[in-house]
């Protein structure tokens, strides 16, 4: 049995011939009878189990056998068996053969690409050099013989970027040369989205990825290369994209808005594009998270019409009974990242709904303790709503920053809660919270004007 390495051997095994076959099956029967046993072992014994769901967030109960039906009463309350396999896993789009390969490596070679690189110095000559280049390292990613190496084939694409220019010691000079081959490289590494799954997945991770300007003792930070945003958005606004792609994605175009020096209203429209794939019903939870995080890190307060649309964003996401919890809690630490515009925002009304939001979190913790999912994380996003953890700037995240009477009643209501949570060790049996002094400081402060921003909707 060859088990496949880097990131496609978190998804797949292929057995080879019958001996595979049949060591498959049998391996697949012991791992599903270990798994069986630890399930039960869980679901009796331990009184923190890792993730699971509240009821409206399980799948409805299939009509399958009996045998399923005992299957799924074994394992731990709110586990959700993994979906059948992406179709996408088996594409095959090849870019390059093997003898295209070999020849092209001959050539660099030839051409001594590691000096033309390390010097850069741009012309035409050293142009179709870093074609070649761009072309060779780019789609070896795609050839299935190279499936199991994915990982080496991207760290060389991203060391070869790194070296580019590296000898050079004129600033302008070594940008142009840089850029010239960054194109290059997104232009080919585009290309790979209607390929095999995995190479997706690494495509995103590399144009993510790409620097323009590396950080030295004259740019204590990376610049990133602003052109690759379009191909970004495009992965994420395609419908036909699995998730698994648009992630590394949105990651990605958090990186480049942040680093890359563009303008407002580019900033503007990334963040517009991310909005828009929260009301896909069928977005998974993971990518619902990354979105929302991605989007609140974006330093724009308005959009092309004067409208807080982030905060907007981020309040009717956690206001939605219909997501996770994890996605909801995540949505109110948010909005404690997001870039506020205080005239057009309502910092009372704001508090005050990440304060229900709590008083919610709670009621529907109180009913089941012990199965709340991820109850850790949900009330310690809820606190970071208001405060900044270890590695963040006091004045640039937490919506103490505001230092209104509001916000640190909310705030002095949330803590407590969090920190019951937090402190029950794992084993221990978690207790109800008592929730009655924020019902009470909700009855006693709620705002005239309860709406967020103008634009929200009633």
């Amino acid at each position: 049995m060859r088990r496949m390495s880097g990131a496609s051997g978190l998804f797949a095994v292929i057995p080879v011939g019958k001996f595979g076959r049949l060591t498959s099956f049998v391996i697949g029967a012991l791992s599903l009878v270990m798994c069986l046993e630890t399930a039960v072992s869980r679901a009796q014994q331990d009184d923190s189990p890792p993730a699971p769901a509240t009821e409206s967030d399980q799948p409805a109960a299939a009509e399958t056998s009996d045998d399923n039906k005992v299957r799924q009463e074994l394992l731990p309350e709110g586990f959700v068996p993994a979906a059948d396999r992406l179709p996408e896993v088996t594409i095959e789009d090849p870019k390059m053969t093997s003898e295209e390969e070999v020849e092209t490596l001959r050539s660099l070679r030839q051409d001594k690409f590691s000096s033309v690189i390390r010097d850069g110095v741009l012309n035409k000559q050293s142009e179709q050099i870093l074609q070649r280049a761009a072309a060779y390292y780019v789609n070896r990613l795609s050839m299935p013989s190279h499936r199991k190496e994915l990982k080496k084939m991207t760290d060389d694409v991203l060391l070869s970027i790194r070296t580019a220019g590296k000898s050079q010691s004129n600033p302008a000079t070594r940008r142009t040369f840089r850029r010239f081959y960054l194109q290059e490289i997104t232009d080919r590494t585009t290309e790979l989205f209607k390929g095999n799954l995995f190479v997706r997945v690494d495509a995103a991770v590399i144009l993510g990825g790409l620097i323009l300007v590396p950080k030295d003792s004259a740019n204590p930070n990376d610049v990133a290369f602003g052109p690759a945003l379009k191909p970004l958005l495009d992965v994420v606004v395609d419908a036909n994209q699995p998730d698994a792609v648009k992630i590394p994605a949105v990651n990605g175009i958090g990186q480049v808005v942040a680093t890359a020096g563009l303008d407002t209203l580019t900033k503007m429209d990334a963040a517009a594009a991310l909005i828009n794939q929260f009301d896909d019903p069928k977005v998974d939870a993971w990518y619902q998270e990354v979105l929302i995080k991605t989007v609140a890190s974006i330093d724009v307060a308005l959009d092309r019409d004067n409208k807080p649309f982030i905060v907007v964003a981020c309040v009717e996401a956690m206001s939605d009974s219909k997501r996770p919890w994890l996605v909801r809690a995540t949505a109110a630490k948010s909005l404690g990242r997001a870039t506020i515009d205080t005239e057009r925002v309502n910092l009372e009304a704001l508090a005050y709904v990440i304060a229900e939001f709590t008083r919610d979190m709670t009621a529907a913790y109180n009913k089941n303790p012990k199965t709340f999912p991820l109850a850790r994380s949900c009330f310690w996003n809820a606190y970071l709503a208001f405060k900044p953890d270890s590695t963040e700037n006091a004045g640039q995240a937490g919506l103490l920053r505001f230092a209104t009477p509001i916000i640190q009643g909310a705030y002095q209501q949330v803590v407590p809660l969090a920190r019951a949570v937090l402190s029950v060790r794992r084993g221990e049996k978690r207790a109800p919270l008592d929730d009655a002094q924020l019902v009470e400081w909700l009855q006693k402060n709620k705002p005239m004007n309860q709406r967020v921003a103008t634009s929200q909707s009633e």
